[in-house]
């Protein structure tokens, strides 16, 4: 499913906490964001947000529910944001800490491979 108002408000993972520190409204997610989401009943238990959207560029977020994970749900959520992605015209961008293994291997099974390594500095 695409994210909607009533499926994030469902969400677990990417809930209102999240949309206000990366989106500053749910609105302005629900107008410029993307999304999609895997059900099971009522209940998502794969999800892919764009954490940000420039216009350009759309950076993945991707969760899979623990009790769902090993089945490729996480893949196919990826498949779905990247053609709503290409669809608009938009480059989706991958990132990931260095040592999270299983975002660097959902990436290139998504078909991101190039690896890029720098540092981020937090301005006090």
């Amino acid at each position: 499913k695409t994210f909607n108002p009533n499926t994030l408000r469902k969400s677990d993972n990417f809930n209102e906490s999240y949309i206000l520190e990366y989106w500053g409204t749910e609105s302005n997610f629900n107008k410029n964001g993307l999304g999609v989401c895997i059900m099971d009943g009522e209940n998502i238990v794969s999800e892919c947000v764009s954490i940000f959207h420039s216009g350009k560029t759309a950076e993945i977020d991707i969760i899979t529910n623990p009790n769902y994970r090993g089945q490729g749900l996480g893949t196919i959520v990826g498949q779905e944001f990247i053609k709503q992605c290409l669809a608009k015209n938009v480059l989706p961008a991958w990132d990931c800490d260095y040592n999270n293994e299983s975002s660097k291997v959902l990436a290139n099974k998504l078909g991101f491979s190039k690896e890029e390594h720098y540092a981020l500095y937090v301005l006090k």
